[in-house]
């Protein structure tokens, strides 16, 4: 059976849809290339280009000086905090970053009388799809890299909120049936852009607007002022 076209043409030798068919992802790859092609042009290896690693997509924070007989996250001597989770989120977080099973310790900590839930963990750091797994349980959560017990870095992996964007990716639970999105699947980092002040994803245009109260004006001020205020081609 066959779904569109006649069989008594699908099986002559004179049809010529199938060659067609071949000869038009030759053309889209040679069109590609045309459009593409500059003299900083490389092609993919399967290493993402570099330029994508740390764009444009994570809001600095200011640390904050340690103040005595308080729990700070500057405790441990070297590795990764997570703050400001959403509240419960930390044992499910350390089952995403597969902890247990890559040697690395953790500790959920949780205070009761704030509702507040932040994870320490030894990891040196997180890459671009670890904060992916990080940001889709808990959105907007800070991360703090701690270097010689002090926070070296301290940042908010901003990641679209649209579900469809390319910088998110679909599957199917196999036990639930339902739809669910997986950070792994996709390379494309989130960047974003101002536009006018407001900020926006560089893929699909959603504006995003930041929600966690932790977050100053100064800032959210400074990260959309270092923000391209156009598109500009990735090279």
């Amino acid at each position: 059976e066959v779904a569109e076209i006649d069989y008594r043409v699908f099986f002559r030798p004179v049809q010529g849809f199938f060659p067609q068919a071949e000869n038009g992802v030759l053309m889209r790859k040679a069109l590609l290339y045309e459009m593409l092609k500059h003299e900083g042009y490389t092609q993919f290896d399967g290493i993402l280009n570099p330029d994508l690693e740390n764009g444009n997509n994570r809001l600095q924070r200011e640390g904050k000086s340690r103040v005595k007989g308080k729990l700070h996250i500057d405790q441990i001597s070297q590795g990764v905090v997570i703050d400001h989770l959403v509240w419960g989120t930390a044992e499910q977080i350390a089952q995403e970053l597969d902890l247990k099973n890559r040697g690395y310790d953790s500790i959920p900590a949780t205070l009761s009388e704030s509702e507040k839930t932040f994870l320490k963990t030894n990891l040196p750091e997180l890459t671009e799809r670890e904060l992916k797994r990080v940001v889709l349980v808990s959105p907007e959560a800070t991360i703090n890299y701690i270097r010689k017990g002090k926070v070296a870095d301290k940042f908010v992996y901003l990641l679209c909120k649209n579900d469809n964007c390319i910088t998110k990716a679909q599957k199917i639970d196999k036990k639930t049936g339902e739809i669910v999105f997986d950070a792994i699947n996709e390379d494309v980092p989130p960047k974003f852009y101002n536009d006018d002040g407001t900020t926006k994803c560089r893929y699909c245009r959603k504006p995003y607007i930041i929600q966690t109260p932790k977050v100053s004006e100064q800032e959210l001020t400074n990260f959309i002022d270092a923000l391209p205020k156009s598109i500009e081609p990735i090279h």
